[in-house]
């Protein structure tokens, strides 16, 4: 999987962003990848893997440890939905999640 994050890129116009995305679909699709727009993140991935079954597999091994996920848009939703009733899953923003909790960030 590959996180490319562009916080401190300047903002592009619109048609520039959306077609740098439907350029990058177009080019891995054919090779089993996936393109996630997330928010300042662009999410290169298997198309059968997932935030959430690497999470499950990690969970699985291991079963005693605290778990805590902490993530900060849509693409780590995945995560939240197999997280434990006992593992702490936080969302960093007020929007509508699958982790138990959440918390404001910034302004």
């Amino acid at each position: 999987m590959c996180n490319l994050r562009f916080a401190k890129l300047q903002p592009k116009p619109v048609i520039f962003k959306t077609l740098g995305y439907l350029f990058l679909r177009r080019l891995v699709s054919s090779l089993g990848l996936q393109v996630l727009e997330g928010d300042k993140v662009v999410e290169v991935k298997n198309i059968e893997v997932n935030k959430g079954i690497a999470t499950f597999r990690f969970i699985s091994k291991n079963p005693e440890d605290l778990h805590l996920s902490i993530g900060d848009d849509w693409t780590d939703e995945d995560t939240f939905s197999v997280m434990s009733d006992e593992a702490l899953a936080i969302k960093v923003r007020d929007s509508a999640s699958k982790a138990k909790s959440w918390i404001r960030w910034g302004r």
